[in-house]
């Protein structure tokens, strides 16, 4: 797997200013070069695709959110289905969408929310043809010290932290509170920081929580122990899935379907592998990769943890298998906040029988 391109990103809630841009980047982490805007590239990834080369984009940079697709291709199951693997990175999910229905790229690696709000409200001809994570990835984490905020109703009235205004985290806390008969207005926000760093506005009193991703509470316990966490999977619908364009899809399912056994065939490994606690997978990962959550095991466990979970919440028989309904439940909560325009179908855009 090539990786064409790493940026600073978290989901849809850092996008960049620059949002159509693929940025490339060095290992170390510095800005080398654009690798070209949709525009000029306009259909690659399909005709690429006829060739075995599929082209993947990310709206996060090297993480362990992405440890089957690089177990994948580093134990050679992208190889035996006779493809080659190119991955670049955009600026969070608007540009990565676009990059799909542009043909700049064939897949890419987003979220049910964004999705569906997408095709609602932009009506974006895009496909899910795999669901990977299986629950929302967010947390709202706080001071069990001071004010611990353990159910929605904890938050009325308090300020909580988010990346952006508009993007993913806000909706999600939208969500959050409307399932919960809480008019959102009610909790105020202030964009701030995700890092165990910013805990610190927690402990001055300037906010009550933060939204942060779910796999990074076990980097909070060991940094902040008077952390605690309320996690929205326990009160939201959404997900991580795989999506291409509609035109993609037609052209390009054999590639799409030998991309996902391959990823099927790395998930797998990895499952029987957290039985012995992820010894080889955090072996042959560490060879390649040094991001933070990979340096100590207790952290990199969790993430793998709460990731692998993930997978097989519905049971290890449904990995990577879409479910248009709850699909359809993103779409309607989206709706209920005003986030997506009613009456519209999203079901019709949800792809089946990709994997078996």
């Amino acid at each position: 797997m090539v990786e064409l391109g790493d940026v600073r990103s978290t989901r849809r809630s850092f996008i960049g200013k620059s949002a159509g841009t693929l940025a490339a980047v060095s290992g170390a982490g510095g800005v080398l070069a654009a690798c070209g805007s949709p525009a000029a590239q306009k259909g690659a990834a399909t005709q690429a695709a006829n060739n075995g080369t599929v082209q993947v984009v990310n709206i996060l940079p090297p993480q362990l959110g992405y440890a089957a697709e690089y177990i994948a291709d580093m134990d050679g199951f992208f190889k035996k289905e006779g493809l080659t693997v190119k991955v670049a990175t955009a600026r969070g999910s608007a540009p990565a969408i676009q990059a799909i229905l542009s043909g700049t790229a064939l897949l890419s690696w987003v979220g049910w929310l964004e999705s569906v709000i997408d095709i609602a409200n932009q009506g974006a001809p895009i496909q899910s043809v795999a669901f990977t994570g299986r629950r929302s990835t967010l947390a709202i984490v706080s001071d069990k010290t001071k004010k611990p905020l353990a159910k929605p109703q904890d938050l009325v009235g308090n300020r909580i932290g988010i990346p952006s205004e508009g993007g993913t985290s806000e909706t999600t806390l939208d969500l959050l509170l409307a399932s919960n008969g809480i008019d959102p207005k009610k909790v105020p926000r202030q964009v701030t920081g995700f890092t165990p760093g910013t805990f610190e506005l927690i402990k001055k009193g300037r906010i009550a929580g933060l939204v942060i991703g779910a796999s990074q509470e076990q980097q909070f316990r060991e940094s902040q122990p008077d952390s605690t966490f309320l996690n929205t999977a326990d009160y939201v619908t959404d997900g991580l899935n795989y999506i291409t364009s509609q035109k993609g899809l037609q052209s390009s399912r054999d590639q799409i379907e030998a991309y996902m056994r391959a990823l099927k065939g790395a998930m797998l490994q990895i499952l029987e592998d957290k039985k012995n606690g992820y010894p080889d997978t955090l072996k042959k990962l560490r060879s390649k990769y040094d991001f933070d959550e990979l340096k100590k095991d207790s952290v990199a466990k969790a993430y793998l943890d709460f990731n692998v979970g993930s997978w097989v919440i519905d049971g290890q028989d449904k990995l990577l298998t879409t479910d248009p309904e709850k699909w359809k439940a993103t779409y309607e909560a989206a709706v209920k906040v005003k986030a997506a325009k009613p009456g519209v179908d999203v079901t019709k855009n949800v792809a089946s029988g990709i994997v078996s």
